[in-house]
């Protein structure tokens, strides 16, 4: 059974951003909620690296199908900072599950573009990308 081992609130109290490790599919399983700003993205990816760095998961399934907005600013954050961390703990596989929010499916796409040394897919359905995390 899943447990959400951490999770990071926005100003209002809110939970944005959980976390956990699903051991018996060895990934950790990130899930975003509500409308986020380019902050509050790079405030839970700092608290989420340290996570991998502690836990080393090869694999990552990354929940933003319930997210509303554009987080695309914090992407030169995530490729200069959080991306190297990810890798040197030993990141291969992040299945990003797109938000049906067509500005958090452009921010996606964008991040994707700026990937180097892991490989990351895209996908509509969270079945999907567990399905291609297993593979």
């Amino acid at each position: 059974m899943e447990t959400i081992d951490f999770s990071v609130k926005n100003e209002l109290g809110e939970v944005y951003y959980s976390f956990s490790f699903d051991e018996e599919n060895d990934w950790m399983h990130c899930e975003w909620t509500g409308d986020v700003t380019a902050d509050e993205v790079i405030e839970a990816c700092k608290v989420g690296i340290d996570y991998i760095e502690a836990k080393k998961p090869e694999k990552i399934l990354n929940d933003n199908s319930q997210l509303t907005g554009p987080w695309d600013e914090a992407n030169e954050w995530i490729a200069q900072n959080w991306m190297p961390r990810a890798l040197a703990a030993g990141l291969k596989k992040f299945a990003h599950v797109i938000s049906p929010d067509i500005f958090g499916a452009m921010s996606a796409e964008e991040m994707i573009t700026q990937v180097s040394g892991f490989e990351m897919r895209i996908f509509e359905d969270v079945e999907e990308a567990k399905s291609w995390l297993k593979s």
